[in-house]
């Protein structure tokens, strides 16, 4: 019989680095997220949140101690808690991402309405290993715009005084020669191209046009939230009344969020054109704003002649008619009109798609009639308008889609003129 012994040996190098790796990956991934302004924790694969960011502790007055386990829920809104846990189960059970509002308690005890999106880190087999979740608080964002349209508004008013300077330059210059004059109307075009990439660059994510497009979602937010307590308030809450009340939320969280998108984006070579209904296009930029008129009870007729289909950029057409739209509204409302209405007219002539939107606002007056697509030119004040809105309006259909954007006064007032 002979005797012996089997040693087996394997090289565990390479598994002890990778598992070194992933370690300070995680260390790493956590320290950026104890360093951002929102809410933000993980989760194993089945869903047990294994560790909250600094940000997290601080808002709620919370230890670590006290959310262990599924202490979480201590914070949330009890009537909003069944919805909560039945969306993250259900998002548990497939693996897929989802993103919700509802209301999370402070240490102060008040309840505010946070924006959540929750991301699965899958392996390479498509399991999920772990949950990502940030919460947002919209009250936060709200105060950020805030402050970065009167941010802008300082911005605004040193590049008036800077333009002003300048054109008293350039006119001392024309009334030299006929050389100057051609020399200077040259720099001027230069100038003018430097100016508009500075202030692009100094608006970053919050350009001039997303104060105008958030303001009245944000206060059509507000309406819908104020209304869910009221409709509570008067026992007449209803689950379909919630279910719409938070399509109409997300939808306008969206559109804000898009904003930021499309016009972070707006210089950049490589968008691409779709074709796309006018229609289509003209009935989501009204489902955003028909709140927002119906409270100043000012009508909106759509008139539809024909529907042309446009092959260009669907999301900067909605960004100019949303914007034509709140100038009538706006002006409307200053102006204290009896019985105020837009008309949208939807045509088609030689080929090109037609819109014309005309208001009863009694015209705009003549001797600003030519400078109201000038940029920076406003007449509504640095805190409530940039007198940008117009400017890339035209510049969105004229020199993006090869259209016209025009304004003319007709007897009742003022009518704008899209043809693409």
């Amino acid at each position: 019989m002979i005797g012996g012994i089997i040693i087996f040996a394997e090289d565990i190098t390479e598994q002890k680095l990778a598992e070194e790796a992933v370690r300070e990956s995680e260390r790493r991934l956590r320290s950026l997220a104890d360093s951002i302004p929102n809410l933000a924790w993980w989760a194993n694969g089945d869903g047990y949140i294994t560790w909250y960011n600094k940000r997290w502790y601080e808002y709620t007055g919370t230890t670590p101690e006290q959310m262990e386990g599924w202490g979480w829920q201590s914070v949330h809104d009890p009537d909003e808690l069944p919805k909560v846990m039945e969306r993250w189960q259900a998002s548990i059970a497939s693996g897929d991402p989802f993103d919700m509002t509802f209301p999370l308690r402070g240490g102060d005890g008040v309840y505010r309405l946070f924006l959540t999106r929750i991301i699965p880190l899958k392996d390479s087999a498509g399991h999920v290993q772990q949950w990502f979740g940030t919460n947002t608080d919209v009250s936060e964002l709200e105060h950020r715009v805030a402050e970065r349209t009167k941010e802008l508004a300082t911005t605004i008013d040193s590049l008036h005084s800077e333009i002003r300077e300048r054109e008293l330059a350039e006119k001392k210059l024309l009334e030299e020669t006929t050389v100057r004059i051609q020399a200077t109307e040259a720099l001027r075009e230069k100038e003018q191209m430097l100016i508009q990439q500075s202030r692009q660059a100094a608006m970053g994510e919050m350009i001039g046009n997303i104060a105008h497009q958030w303001r009245q979602p944000l206060n059509t937010l507000g309406l819908t939230v104020q209304q869910l307590q009221l409709f509570y308030d008067m026992n007449e809450f209803t689950k379909e009344f919630l279910d719409t009340s938070v399509n109409r939320s997300m939808q306008l969280i969206q559109h804000m969020s898009q904003t930021i998108d499309d016009f972070r984006n707006y210089f950049k070579p490589d968008k691409q054109k779709s074709n796309f209904k006018v229609l289509d296009a003209i009935n989501s930029t009204l489902s955003l704003i028909e709140d927002s008129f119906k409270s100043q009870h000012i009508g909106i007729e759509l008139v539809t002649q024909s529907d042309s289909v446009i092959h260009s950029f669907r999301n900067e057409f909605a960004q100019v008619v949303l914007n034509i739209l709140n100038n009538a509204r706006d002006v409307l409302t200053e102006r204290g009109i009896k019985n105020p209405r837009v008309t949208i007219t939807l045509g088609c002539e030689n080929g090109r798609a037609v819109i014309t939107i005309s208001d009863n606002a009694g015209g705009i007056p003549e001797e600003i009639i030519g400078k109201i697509f000038d940029p920076y030119f406003t007449t509504k004040g640095p805190q409530s308008g940039t007198g940008v809105g117009l400017f890339m309006s035209k510049t969105i259909i004229e020199k993006n889609m090869g259209g016209s954007l025009t304004v003319q006064n007709t007897a009742d007032g003022a009518e704008f003129r899209i043809e693409v």
